[in-house]
């Protein structure tokens, strides 16, 4: 179908940015594809995450874009400095990106479900910035989190990368 030869082309990019795609079939595809990823705390890990410290986090899975970027989602439920203690932060981050990447504008929306809390910021920032956003700054407290009723806290972030700026050559 249309919809899965779209879907095998949007991961083909996705995943293989680095080999011959033409830069410009590149960012076009990188444009529209997203990836959503979940942080669900249920029973025990939601225990252990309103444990947790200030400067303490729980992280998600990497998230990959080819073979050589990565980030990751870092949540601090009492916040990581002393400047937001007991807020809860969800910070995006980078694991990895190539040398010769200079820069990346993103897209990304955070989102908790039990107190309908969203955070959306679009971006550039300098590949050097290891910390690419900061979300629910002074939104949501630790107090938010440890009143929910239930048993679950669901975190819903979704990422894109709209530009990549790479060194000239």
């Amino acid at each position: 179908s249309t919809l899965q030869k779209s879907h095998a082309v949007f991961g083909y990019v996705r995943t293989n940015y680095t080999l011959n795609v033409p830069v410009p079939l590149n960012q076009l595809c990188l444009q529209f594809y997203d990836t959503n990823t979940y942080m669900k705390f249920k029973g025990d890990k939601l225990k252990e995450l309103l444990s947790l410290e200030n400067k303490e986090a729980m992280e998600s899975l990497p998230i990959k874009y080819g073979n050589d970027m990565q980030f990751k989602y870092s949540l601090c439920p009492k916040g990581w400095s002393t400047n937001d203690y007991n807020k809860t932060v969800l910070y995006l981050e980078k694991k990895s990106i190539p040398s010769n990447v200079v820069a990346i504008k993103y897209y990304v929306k955070m989102y908790c479900v039990q107190t309908q809390t969203k955070y959306e910021l679009t971006n550039t920032k300098r590949a050097s910035s290891t910390v690419l956003c900061k979300g629910f700054d002074n939104m949501l407290s630790y107090q938010d989190l440890s009143l929910i009723t239930g048993d679950e806290l669901e975190f819903i972030c979704q990422f894109k990368i709209r530009h990549i700026e790479y060194k000239s050559i």
